[in-house]
Parts: structure tokens; C-alpha cells; sequence
């Protein structure tokens, strides 16, 4: 199941707010923008809306005015969920399978929801702020919820601009007959984009060398010569004192070829860094697949020199395309050598227009329009620049 639209507004109590109506995306997609255009807002209002969702006990709290219409395709379903809340109230809520209405509800909390047994449409009534989809949640009674939830559970945001754990050491106590989780305490460690440490130490845990040979295979792909990626007990100095009887946090190192060093994470370079991060937690996400994830990342590339980046893209590209059946990807980059590097198929340009709306132009909402650049002879940031897209 992927995520096929989505349709988002938001207003705030002061000013104007945005706009995207219906934005289609396929398995692999590029977002591509100026500066302030919406690229990351874009996968912050997906990314919020499975926030919401993750939790069963979410209630609206905000002095805002929120929209979201989402639709999902699984197979010969169509899913749609389309969700309000103004002024800390939900004022709409709906759930549909191929048109066919499943939920229902209301900004005074009244509604009705499909039941298997018996097989019909039964009233419901809840507070104001709360999401009736969560808070009905039934795998007997209401199983057509499920398939939105664990796809909600299964999207994952990683901001390739900010730090991705390099500030952040961690103790991870593991027992040995600890290395099998549930569902619930495995989408908790997916979730963390901070959590590289533990996700390091459980995938050696879990899946020995092979994951760590995955790892180093694919950093070295994007021209790092590394030879080998550890974790090692930080060790504080006599003046420590305030840190005495905790446990001793863990840090990553890497060694290079050709020496025998370590260098240490806060050593390693920023950019450097965020890839290895990045590898780390997509490579234990792949061995622990367990549904169809949606991967989302903001600014990928950031930070990290021409080569590098255009060897990264290439690579989860790669990935996605050989766990199409697993994965869809979701990137966004103002990177002109990023671009240029990445197939116009896979392009979804936003533009923001007067008013605040944000408009986008794909493949599959302007076919012709593609087709007829690549015969031009241009590069794809020329695409851009003199945007061909419009």
C-alpha cells in the first residue's frame, strides 16, 4: 500500500495559511523547489497527519484550521481519509473504501461506523477533540481501519539537513533473549531519526555481519573508503563527577582504509555523518521490513559534496526500485547537481503561487509536457530554471 494524494490547507489563527490540492505521487518521486516553496511543508503535513494517527490517544489541541484528504492505493482499493479540526474540534471525519462510506463524523463528535458483526452502519458518539478512527479502533469488529493505521505506522521522516544522531549517544541494554520486538516497540525505534546508536547495535544484534557488511557496502559505494563501522563506551573524564553511577553511553567510529584510527562521531564531518546515519537506520529498516513503508527525506544530499550526493540519490534510488513492492520514496532538494541526476520521471516540482497555494507539476499530471522536454536536449535543471514545467 502506498500513498497514491494528497490534498492539505492550513490556517492559522493570524494570517494567511497554505494550500495543496491533490498532489499524486508515484513509488520513487523527487520533490523539486526554490527555497520556501513548500518542499518541506509538504512532507511535514503527511508526516503530521501519521503523527496524529499514531496514537490512540491524540486530541486536538490547536487554535488552528487543519485539512487533510489523503488516499491510499492497496492493491484494487482506493482508501481515502479525509480529516478537519478547527479551534481544537474535529469537524470532520470520513473514511471510504472505493467510494464506499465506512466512518463517518461530525464537529459535535456524532457519527456512524461499518461493523462486521453485524454487518451495518452503527451510530457512535465521542468528544469533540477526539479521532474517532483511533478511538474505534477494532481488528474484529472494525478491520478496515487496520490498513490505514499500519501504513501511518509505517512512514518515516528523516531530515537529512539536520543532525540525524551525530549529538546523541546512547546506552542500549539488550538481554539476549531480548532481539525479537512487537510491532508497537519496533515502529517506536524506526520512528527515532535520532536513534542511529541503537539501531546500529540491534541490527548487529539481530542480523550479525551481514548487516554491518550491508552498511559499509553501501557507504563505500558513495566513495567513503571506510573499512570498518563499530560502536565503542564513551568514557568520561575524573572531573565527570555528575555522571557517576549512569550507564555509559555508546558512540559510533568508523575506520578507513589504510589506517588504524578510529574516528569517532563527533570527529567525523557533518555531511559525512548524516549519510552514514542514514544508511544505518534505511539498511535496519530494510531487514526488519515487515509492510510497505513510505520513506520520507527532506534536503537529501545536504551538506555533502556533488559526487557523494549524486552517488547517495543514485543508490536509494537503486533500493526503491528493487523493493518497489516494499518501499516507496518520497526526497525533496533545491540541489541543481541533485536534479540533474535524478530521472524527470521521477519529478514533482512545487511552486508556490499567489496566495499562498502551492502548486505542483509531475509526469502524471502533465505527461505530454515532460515527454516533449526530454526531446529538447537540456538538462533537467533547465527544466527548472526556465520553468519548462509550466
Amino acid at each position: 500500500m502506498y500513498l497514491k494524494s494528497i490534498s492539505f490547507s492550513h490556517k492559522p489563527s493570524k494570517g494567511d495559511g497554505w494550500s495543496i490540492e491533490n498532489c499524486s505521487f508515484d513509488s520513487i518521486n523527487l520533490i523539486a523547489g526554490k527555497n520556501a516553496s513548500g518542499k518541506t511543508r509538504l512532507l511535514h503535513s503527511i508526516n503530521n497527519l501519521v503523527l496524529l494517527l499514531s496514537s490512540d490517544k491524540a486530541k486536538i489541541k490547536d487554535n488552528i484550521s487543519v485539512n487533510w484528504l489523503i488516499k491510499l492505493q492497496d492493491m484494487d482499493e482506493e482508501i481515502a481519509y479525509e480529516f478537519s479540526y478547527e479551534d481544537k474540534r474535529i469537524t470532520k471525519e470520513e473514511f471510504k473504501i472505493n467510494d464506499d462510506l465506512y466512518l463517518t463524523r461530525n464537529s459535535e463528535g456524532k457519527g456512524s461506523i461499518r461493523y462486521t458483526e453485524p454487518d451495518q452502519m452503527i451510530n457512535f458518539e465521542i468528544e469533540i477533540n477526539k479521532i474517532a478512527l483511533t478511538s474505534k479502533r477494532d481488528k474484529k469488529q472494525h478491520p478496515f481501519l487496520e490498513k490505514l493505521l499500519i501504513w501511518a505506522n509505517s512512514v518515516f521522516l528523516y531530515n537529512f539537513g539536520g543532525l540525524l544522531g551525530k549529538n546523541t549517544l546512547t546506552k542500549l541494554e539488550i538481554k539476549s533473549d531480548k532481539l525479537e520486538f512487537d510491532m508497537n516497540e519496533l515502529t517506536e525505534i524506526n520512528k527515532d531519526e535520532e536513534g542511529v546508536i541503537p539501531k546500529f547495535i540491534l541490527g548487529m544484534k539481530k542480523f550479525g555481519n551481514d548487516f554491518k557488511d550491508r552498511v559499509l557496502a553501501d557507504f563505500n559505494k558513495i566513495k567513503y573508503d571506510v573499512k570498518d563501522i563499530n560502536t565503542v563506551s564513551y568514557e568520561f573524564s575524573e572531573l565527570d563527577n555528575k555522571f557517576k553511577g549512569l550507564p555509559i553511553p555508546d558512540m559510533l567510529y568508523i575506520v578507513e582504509n589504510g589506517s588504524s584510527d578510529k574516528i569517532f562521531q563527533r570527529d567525523i564531518s557533518q555531511g559525512m555523518f548524516r549519510a552514514l546515519s542514514l544508511l544505518i537506520q534505511l539498511t535496519f529498516l530494510e531487514f526488519n521490513l515487515a509492510s510497505h513503508s513510505t520513506i520520507l527525506i527532506d534536503d537529501i544530499g545536504e551538506g555533502i559534496d556533488f559526487e557523494r550526493s549524486t552517488e547517495l540519490i543514485k543508490l536509494l534510488i537503486y533500493k526503491a526500485e528493487q523493493l518497489k513492492d516494499k518501499i516507496q520514496l518520497i526526497m525533496t532538494t533545491n540541489d541543481r547537481f541533485v536534479m540533474n541526476n535524478v530521472s524527470l520521471d521521477y519529478w514533482i516540482v512545487v511552486d508556490k503561487s499567489s496566495g499562498n497555494n502551492i502548486d505542483f507539476y509531475s509526469k502524471s499530471s502533465n505527461p505530454k509536457l515532460f515527454e516533449t522536454f526530454k526531446d529538447i536536449g537540456l538538462n533537467n535543471f533547465d527544466f527548472f530554471t526556465g520553468e519548462y514545467y509550466k
